[in-house]
């Protein structure tokens, strides 16, 4: 019989390949079935652990927090209940996979119960970090892409918000344990010039998320920066020059790509573009930096940024002038404002509003919503006292998925609430 303890450090690795192929890896499929689809199950079946071990789990999570989460699940009941949803349909699983991946906080409980981040392990998250920049920024071997068109459902380079949670997870653990002494810190500085560059160019969304992590980290570091001695002076003069190096190779190899509203400083172009809308006929143009209202509406010059702003609008509209502002639009058809054929990408199979909380507005309604906001302010408040790995974690992922559609895939987060876990732990222990 398989020991536990070797399925939990299967299952690790698991969680590695999942860190460095991302979508890709969760494409394969085994015996018909997608690894993401085995994901999400696995997530599901994961709820019944929560059943099974109310009381115990009540113990260490708190019994407000076990409450929450089991009126999440019966305020999804009888979401279906009402808007008359399929309950064995697998699109309504698809489109509620948010709900069940909660549960992986509590898979996490189990997995980290028996195996712990050594030198060994914390090596080979680092190590996979660096494996994602090479393959998202350098090379991408054809042999790995020939192995995701054959054996996956698609093959794409890990999204910003992949990389970004890989890098929280990686720099906190390593921050942690301090396995590396004094260079800890210094890998630190030198990952964050190394890896700014690539989120500046990909998602300006994880890009914020990143930086305020680091400028998060500097200040938990503060003591370490003082100690400014020849080989800190080394070490800065390396992480810029290497951040440098990094800047080149982002815009050569994506120069060609470019968009327009995709321009890092499109902000300094929004007073002229403004004043010309300002300058149209019975148009009442209102404007702050790059973004203006018009029509009882909020638009930004930005184009990726307004075409955004528009979907989120769209969501509460259509809520509101459909009644269904309280329980919202359910799980058996794809959300109201996604129907329009030029937001669903160029596969045409988009569904996402790329924003985590409107998403919950969207299918649940705000009584939906108001149960998220409390299970998330509850974990935040009761699991981030003697250390604040759960504030940088949990901080980091929303604001990425802000203005993404990281909570709606399937390794995304799962991989948040395992590893979330794995800090709460920490805190339990502490």
């Amino acid at each position: 019989m398989i020991k536990i303890k070797t399925v939990s450090n299967i299952f690790f690795y698991f969680l590695i390949l999942t860190f460095i192929f991302g979508r890709s890896f969760m494409g394969i499929y085994l015996f018909g079935i997608r690894l993401g689809e085995i994901f999400v199950l696995i997530s599901l079946l994961s709820s019944f652990y929560l059943i099974l071990n109310y009381k115990k789990l009540s113990v260490k999570f708190g019994t407000l927090h076990v409450v929450i989460h089991i009126l999440i699940w019966l305020s999804f009941l009888i979401n279906i209940f009402i808007s008359n949803s399929p309950i064995f349909s697998p699109y309504t699983y698809k489109s509620s996979s948010y709900i069940w991946s909660i549960s992986s906080i509590y898979l996490g409980y189990y997995l980290f119960n028996y195996i712990k981040i050594n030198k060994k392990k914390n090596i080979t998250i680092q190590t996979s970090l660096f494996i994602v920049y090479i393959l998202s920024v350098v090379h991408y071997p054809n042999f790995i892409i020939n192995f995701f068109e054959l054996y996956s459902d698609k093959w794409d380079f890990n999204k910003a918000s992949s990389v970004a949670i890989l890098f929280f997870i990686a720099i906190l653990l390593n921050n942690k344990y301090k396995y590396f002494g004094r260079f800890t810190f210094e890998y630190f500085i030198i990952s964050s010039f190394i890896f700014l560059p690539f989120f500046l160019y990909k998602s300006r969304g994880a890009f914020i998320a990143i930086f305020l992590f680091i400028i998060f980290q500097i200040i938990d570091h503060k003591s370490e920066i003082f100690i400014f001695d020849l080989r800190f002076f080394g070490i800065v003069l390396l992480a810029v020059l290497l951040g440098a190096a990094s800047t080149l190779r982002v815009l050569d190899q994506n120069i060609g790509e470019l968009a327009e509203e995709d321009k890092l400083f499109s902000v300094f172009y929004s007073g002229e573009a403004i004043k010309k809308l300002s300058n149209q006929k019975d148009t009442k143009v209102e404007s702050f930096v790059s973004f203006y209202t018009r029509d009882g509406r909020v638009f930004s010059i930005d184009g990726n940024v307004n075409w955004r702003i528009q979907i989120w609008q769209d969501v509460y509209f259509d809520l509101l002038d459909d009644e269904k502002l309280f329980l919202g639009n359910g799980y058996r058809d794809i959300i109201p404002a996604m129907e329009k054929f030029e937001r669903q990408g160029r596969d045409g199979l988009n569904e996402n509003v790329h924003n985590f909380l409107i998403n919950i507005l969207a299918r649940g309604g705000i009584v939906h919503l108001a149960l998220f906001v409390t299970l998330f302010l509850n974990i935040l408040f009761k699991f981030n006292k003697k250390n604040r790995n759960v504030f940088y974690l949990m901080t980091g992922v929303f604001i990425v998925s802000f203005f993404d559609a990281s909570m709606e895939n399937a390794h995304f987060p799962n991989i948040f609430y395992i590893f979330l876990s794995y800090f709460i732990i920490d805190e339990l222990a502490s």
